[in-house]
């Protein structure tokens, strides 16, 4: 038991007093609770036996897991090598489709080609004013401020998704 004092107990305990099947099961997993619900579990026979029966649930359930892992079955298909198709020849069929797709519009291409350009010159500009607007009407450091959080934020961001799909490589077997 790892008791906490001062965490919120409200969900720790039934209407009877007795402590819920979140708070037992947190128990068993040797989660946070209240000082006043690991209390309880001591003194009150209900809450000590469905304490014991999640904590034997628990280790029936990890020694079952460990025995599935140790099979021959489990072994050979951790054993075998896995293969990696390759996404190109469902790149190129969707490039295909795509193309094909657009082959009835290939005969206003160059017009459109041109409006195009004209709206990204346009559209450039447009940026351009509003960030020489934006700098104009805020002093050097608080551009300076601003531009570090902008950085802090992209740092934060590429930090979350490398962790995340470090996690995910790593989840491929058995803990």
């Amino acid at each position: 038991m790892n008791p906490q004092d001062g965490l919120e107990t409200r969900w720790e305990r039934d209407t009877g007093g007795h402590l819920t099947d979140a708070a037992i099961e947190a128990l068993a997993d040797a989660q946070p609770v209240s000082a006043s619900s690991a209390a309880h579990v001591e003194t009150c026979e209900t809450c000590s036996a469905r304490l014991a029966d999640a904590a034997l649930r628990t280790t029936t359930l990890h020694r079952e897991i460990h025995a599935l892992a140790a099979s021959p079955q489990a072994q050979a298909a951790l054993a075998r090598p896995h293969a990696r198709r390759s996404p190109l020849p469902y790149i190129a069929a969707a490039l295909i489709v795509g193309l094909l797709a657009s082959a009835p519009s290939a005969a206003s291409l160059p017009r459109q080609l041109s409006t195009l350009r004209a709206a990204i010159k346009l559209q450039a500009a447009g940026f351009k004013q509003v960030g020489l607007a934006v700098f104009d009407e805020v002093s050097g450091p608080v551009s300076s401020l601003l531009f570090a959080a902008v950085l802090v934020a992209a740092g934060v961001a590429v930090a979350v998704w490398g962790s995340k799909d470090k996690e995910r490589r790593s989840n491929h077997g058995f803990a």
